[in-house]
């Protein structure tokens, strides 16, 4: 059987929103879901991003984790890590599409 897992997932202001997009509407495809996504947002973003960010957080498996300035990827990827309840994380980049 499969064990549960998050999946780390980190926006920041330069971010293309359809790419995110289309990176959450990847995941959420896949024949294996995770069982919980942690969205983290590095720091102030855009209202295009901000709406698409938030269309998404309304999924019960998404957990939305604001920063207020930004941070970096790396600082950012590790916050969502420190929120994860599972042991096994994968991280992806806003524009990563899973197959």
């Amino acid at each position: 059987m499969y064990k549960d897992f998050s999946v780390v997932i980190s926006v920041y202001g330069g971010d293309d929103p359809v790419h995110f997009g289309q990176a959450m509407d990847s995941l959420l495809r896949q024949s294996v879901l995770p069982n919980e996504i942690i969205v983290i947002v590095d720091g102030p973003i855009g209202w295009d991003l901000r709406k698409k960010v938030e269309e998404y957080a309304q999924l019960p498996i998404i957990k939305l984790l604001s920063l207020p300035q930004n941070i970096g990827p790396g600082a950012s990827r590790h916050q969502g890590i420190l929120q994860a309840r599972y042991e096994i994380v994968a991280v992806m980049d806003s524009d990563d599409l899973c197959v």
